[in-house]
């Protein structure tokens, strides 16, 4: 019997694992939790199964529509020759039999078709997108690592994958150094905080940085993605030349936002 009290206490968690809004380290801790607790882990399968009907309703009722015509197609003899059909032994005459193969091929092929086309039109999931090529950027910040400060516990926890804690520490270590608020706005989009690292890659990319100048419009982009700001998204990745960083990156997204 499920414990009711307990699956609303993970309410939100869920809604956000299946709807992929957690990063990369709240996804993991998740995942270990629903290895132990199989209450959680079937209310998590229940969930998605609704979502996946939710989601595929019309090539459910195609598919659906499909098997009832298969289930009530007439199946007619050929009645132009004067011989009766002949029995195979097999409980069904020849001519039944053929009939039937042809239905059955003809319906698997407009399934197969349907299929197709329905993948080919399907649209673009830019918030999958982005996820797949919001990589983490490369510390570059020279830090003492035996001092304990605020800048460098920050980016422990960003090369950790502990967006959040980072977050904690470079919201007061970054001030005006464009480079510290550079991995705070990376943060901000690790951890789905799209607003935030927006506001913060825009400023940096008006200082046109030479170090971080195609990196904030890299990421930049990717935010936008990710809130479905696709035109400007686009313009950002066309404005990455060939010889900048992430160039090569931008020309494979690019084709797969056409």
């Amino acid at each position: 019997m499920k414990n009711f009290d307990e699956l609303e206490a993970y309410e939100e968690r869920i809604q956000q694992y299946i709807l992929d809004q957690l990063n990369a380290t709240e996804k993991a801790a998740f995942e270990a939790l629903l290895l132990e607790n199989e209450a959680l882990a079937e209310e998590v399968r229940f969930r998605q199964k609704i979502r996946f009907v939710k989601t595929n309703q019309e090539q459910i009722k195609t598919d659906l529509i499909l098997q009832d015509i298969i289930a009530n197609t007439p199946l007619e003899n050929d009645n132009s020759q004067e011989e009766p059909p002949q029995n195979d032994g097999s409980g069904g005459t020849g001519s039944s039999k053929l009939l039937i193969s042809s239905v059955v091929i003809g319906l698997v092929a407009l399934l197969a078709s349907l299929y197709f086309f329905n993948q080919a039109n399907e649209p673009t999931n830019y918030t999958a997108l982005a996820n797949q090529y919001a990589k983490p950027y490369e510390n570059i910040i020279s830090n003492d690592p035996s001092q304990v400060n605020l800048l460098g516990e920050g980016m422990k926890a960003y090369e950790a994958g502990n967006y959040t804690e980072a977050i904690s520490y470079l919201e007061s270590a970054a001030s005006r150094d464009e480079v510290p608020r550079f991995y705070l706005a990376l943060s901000y989009l690790m951890n789905k905080q799209n607003t935030q690292a927006i506001d913060l890659l825009q400023s940096i990319d008006q200082l046109d940085d030479p170090v971080l100048d195609a990196p904030s419009r890299w990421y930049l982009a990717l935010a936008y993605l990710q809130i479905k700001e696709n035109e400007q998204a686009k313009t950002l990745l066309n404005s990455i030349k060939e010889g900048e960083e992430f160039y090569e990156d931008a020309k494979s997204l690019l084709k797969q936002l056409e």
